[in-house]
């Protein structure tokens, strides 16, 4: 069985990454907008997917991508060099908490660990890539602070039930939410929430995405969000 996910304009090689390509990823990069963005950072690389993503979406921009999982940098690094963004992205194999940056970003992203405070996963590197604890977790939120530029945005994704601690954390951080997206893996079932973050205070923008309607197909605004990344036919029409 083939490990490499196929999109319209590049592919990910998944061979022994933490965690393969879902559904979370691809919904986070095709929501993932700045019109003024000249300088990106993705937390937490993995295969370097949603870098490719917003690589493909700003074709101007540039790209850290930092990684702490030997693994998945190399990954990461690979898919990068196979790709027709290769000149504008770049792998950090280092731990974000603890890493020192010599430039601000423009735009901050980030598919971050889930549980925080919670008993840990057996595979270590499973554990580094979906739990933080909570003390950690203020630290996440202060580093982004630290690396962010003026008028920069900050796209979050993480589970709806953990929406209220995040916020919770962000309060007195200088950091506003304005806009909140929260996604529905059917209708009447919040899954996830993406979060978007300014400088600049502002009214908050609410929307919702439904990824499949009742009888699992997928929904037409789902398809539209991703029909620039998606090499397959998601309608099922011909």
């Amino acid at each position: 069985m083939s490990t490499v996910f196929t999109f319209k304009k590049f592919k990910v090689e998944q061979q022994g990454a933490s965690f393969k390509i879902g559904t979370d990823a691809l919904v986070l990069g095709s929501f993932i907008y700045s019109s003024n963005a000249k300088t990106a950072l993705d937390i937490g690389a993995g295969t370097g997917v949603i870098s490719l993503m917003v690589a493909q979406t700003h074709p101007t921009i540039f790209i850290d991508a930092i990684e702490v999982d030997k693994q998945n940098c190399a990954l990461a690094q690979y898919n990068f060099s196979e790709s027709n963004f290769s000149d504008r992205l770049k792998v950090i194999e280092n731990d974000f908490l603890n890493y020192s940056f010599d430039k601000k970003f423009d735009l901050i992203f980030s598919n971050p660990p889930y549980f925080v405070d919670s008993l840990e996963n057996n595979d270590l590197r499973e554990a580094n890539s979906r739990h933080l604890s909570r003390n950690n977790l203020k630290h996440f939120i202060e580093k982004i602070v630290e690396c962010i530029s003026t008028k920069g945005l900050v796209y979050l994704i993480f589970p709806s039930i953990n929406f209220q601690m995040w916020m919770d954390v962000f309060l007195g951080h200088h950091l506003f939410l304005v806009e909140r997206i929260d996604v529905l893996g059917k209708p009447n079932q919040i899954i996830r929430t993406i979060a978007v973050f300014s400088t600049e205070n502002s009214a908050v923008q609410r929307r919702e995405l439904i990824i499949r309607n009742g009888n699992g197909a997928y929904t037409d605004e789902y398809i539209q969000l991703t029909k620039d990344f998606h090499s397959v036919n998601l309608s099922g029409k011909e």
